[in-house]
């Protein structure tokens, strides 16, 4: 075929196919036959076999091939994909309504546009209108296509994080379910220890009686043998003998008679179990184990009021909340502190060399880099009542700065490069790798289907695939030593910049900037960490001297 079948017949649903230029001898014997080369003097397009009987007729005629189709006409498929209707099949565009901006048929005229004003003949259309360049609307075209391609790929990548969202939110969901049946099982335990107790306590006592009665029975009986030997004597001193038995069992039964009266008080030790019903009717009132919240990634966020200044007076480098009421910090000079719902610190411990960053992996545990020259650490800690339990120590064969948890995995960066780590402190891959200076792999954050690294000499932010694969990087003079990045779960992309005393809100998609968030004039001073609790609505930043808090 001349230029391939025309994709425009897909126009005219149900319809034949239609070559693009058919054989002018060919098509009057009734035969479909594409044409291989056109006339211009005769206006008709020949096949090969009818090419001679033309060249016999018309010798004089040149005749143009298919390597110069411009010369070509505009083929009929092209013709009919334009001219003809799209609603009505096969019926010609006669008209333009002005009024609806519609192409119209006679059919279109008849049914639905009768009653318009400004109904133009195409003819008489064409006379009156300023003809535009075809580079234009071609240009056009290529860009709406652009833009088409670019949503459908961002839907289409925005499908695949919909799904890894929801593993995520199945894992959670998974996690928590476990938490409940810890506490259920903590409380089972409980109740069964206070069971044993108190069945303890009731079977001592029951001997105890038991032991008791045989003792007083044992003595009774050996009274009444002796009072029984002594009547029987006619002795004279037979009377001396029955009172002091007399006296004995008074004694004895008045003791026995005691003992007795206080054993019946109880007449039968009992246990009932009361089910706490109000444990079922609370968790029955519940609409689910957890919200699920539809959230907008470009949702600008924007700081109500002066910041608070909160926590130790310490170098902030890592912040993370486990739940509403509970913050995590990593102090740089070998400290991890926990603090309450008001950031005050309620638990203090000591690690054992300087601490980079920390992540929140699970329901209630976090992970903490710890580097020195001689040490590349993970320390996971566990968070339960008042206090952080060290439960996992991984070492690292490379430097740790930045860490990220992810689908069950870690991301580390060792300042030149990005590696993915199981939980156990398996090694999966290498990512990313840049090693033209110090710290341009510096801390890292995950979300939105992308990996987002800082590259702190050169004041960018880098956008990954989650394969590694580099996408693009954001670099503006309002970011200057990018030091720390988060992704939160409803989307936001934030960007702290340590020199330039600013935080930024990046689009997670283009990798531009959003807004300025905050700067120096709302106390920023050398930020190193950046958290932003959806929760509790609070931008929470570490600085060298301490934690500073801003509500939203």
């Amino acid at each position: 075929m001349a230029e391939g079948t025309n994709t425009c017949v897909t126009f005219r649903d149900g319809s034949d196919l239609v070559l693009d230029y058919s054989c002018y001898v060919c098509e009057q014997n009734g035969v479909q036959r594409e044409a291989a080369h056109y006339c211009e003097q005769c206006s008709k397009c020949y096949c090969d076999t009818c090419v001679p009987l033309h060249d016999q007729m018309f010798k004089i005629h040149s005749l143009v091939a298919q390597g110069e189709m411009r010369r070509w006409p505009v083929s009929r498929a092209t013709v009919d994909a334009l001219t003809l209707g799209q609603e009505h099949n096969n019926e010609t565009i006669t008209a333009f309504c002005e009024d609806h901006s519609a192409l119209c048929c006679v059919k279109c005229l008849t049914l639905k546009h009768r009653q318009c004003n400004k109904v133009e003949v195409i003819s008489d259309a064409v006379k009156n209108w300023l003809p535009v360049d075809p580079q234009t609307i071609l240009q056009d075209l290529a860009t709406q296509m652009q833009q088409l391609q670019t949503l459908k790929t961002a839907r289409e990548e925005n499908k695949k994080t919909l799904a890894t969202s929801c593993e995520n939110i199945l894992a959670k969901l998974s996690d928590f379910r476990q938490t409940i049946n810890g506490v259920l099982n903590k409380l089972e335990k409980k109740t069964v220890k206070t069971l044993e107790s108190l069945k303890t306590t009731f079977y001592d006592s029951i001997e105890n009686d038991i032991e008791s009665c045989y003792k007083e029975v044992t003595e009774l009986k050996s009274l009444t043998a002796i009072v029984q030997s002594v009547e029987k004597k006619d002795e004279q001193k037979v009377d001396t003998l029955i009172y002091i038995a007399n006296l004995k069992c008074v004694h004895t039964l008045a003791l026995s008679r005691s003992l007795l009266q206080e054993m019946s008080k109880v007449k039968e030790y009992q246990m009932k179990f009361e089910v706490r019903h109000d444990i079922v009717q609370y968790l029955s009132t519940l609409g689910g184990l957890g919200e699920l919240r539809t959230f907008n990634p470009y949702h600008v966020l924007r700081i109500n009021g002066e910041p608070a200044k909160y926590g130790p007076t310490v170098s902030i480098r890592g912040v993370c909340e486990i739940t509403p009421n509970i913050t995590v910090v990593a102090g740089h000079k070998k400290q991890l502190f926990k603090l309450d719902s008001q950031y005050n610190a309620c638990f203090t411990s000591s690690v054992s060399t300087l601490a980079f960053d920390i992540g929140h992996i699970n329901v209630d545990e976090v992970a903490v880099i710890l580097d020195d020259d001689n040490n590349h650490i993970i320390e996971v800690y566990k968070s339960n009542e008042n206090k952080l339990s060290r439960t996992k120590c991984l070492l690292l064969p490379h430097r740790c700065r930045g860490i990220a948890y992810y689908m069950n995995c870690l991301y580390v960066t060792s300042g030149t490069a990005l590696h993915q780590y199981t939980l156990h402190g398996s090694r999966l891959k290498s990512l990313y790798e840049d090693r033209s200076k110090e710290h341009t792999v510096y801390k890292v954050a995950v979300g939105t289907g992308r990996i987002f690294v800082t590259n702190y000499p050169e004041h960018q932010l880098i956008a990954l695939s989650m394969d590694g694969t580099f996408l693009a990087k954001c670099r503006d003079p309002q970011l200057q030593s990018p030091s720390a990045v988060h992704v939160s779960t409803t989307g936001q992309v934030l960007v702290c910049g340590r020199a330039s005393n600013t935080i930024l809100q990046i689009d997670g998609e283009s990798v531009e900037k959003l807004s300025v968030v905050a700067t120096e004039r709302n106390g920023l001073n050398s930020p190193w960490s950046i958290y932003y609790s959806e929760t509790t609505n609070a931008l929470l930043i570490g600085q060298d001297c301490g934690l500073l808090v801003f509500k939203l």
